[in-house]
């Protein structure tokens, strides 16, 4: 598993997280115009709760594309990390690419003298070193 291919589980996460957030919108949206919608007039309402099922739609398919995808993702990611001898980095990965934390709180929970910046930096020189060795046995 490389660096990139961790990156990329994480931002289908955060994909997964928008899309969720832009569902609630629309439905709350939605709500909100049929609830308001008893005043008589016929102002085009159907319309904005015709469109907005169709965008919750297309978002709620979207939406289960990626939660296959991050489960076929998910995985290869614990094959990797069960392979991995290097408890501190089966946790640094764990926290920020599986469970979305942000470098900060990647630190916050490894405690210590862990700052953003060395939980990072850690993750990029052992990931590089990781590489170049199965590139090597290749």
């Amino acid at each position: 598993m490389t660096k990139n291919e961790l990156y990329n589980i994480r931002y289908i996460r955060i994909e997964i997280a928008r899309i969720n957030s832009r569902i609630e919108s629309l439905e709350a949206a939605a709500e909100q115009t049929v609830a308001g919608s008893g005043n008589g007039r016929s102002s085009g309402i159907s319309d904005k709760v015709g469109n907005n099922a169709a965008k919750i739609a297309d978002l709620k398919t979207l939406l289960e594309k990626h939660k296959n995808k991050i489960e076929a993702e998910e995985c290869a990611v614990m094959r990797f990390l069960s392979e991995l001898e290097n408890a501190r980095l089966r946790l640094i990965i764990q926290l920020f690419f599986v469970d979305c934390k942000s470098w900060q709180e990647v630190a916050a929970i490894i405690g210590g003298d862990e700052t953003e910046n060395s939980c990072k930096q850690y993750f990029k020189r052992k990931m590089a070193i990781y590489e170049t060795e199965q590139q090597t046995a290749v």
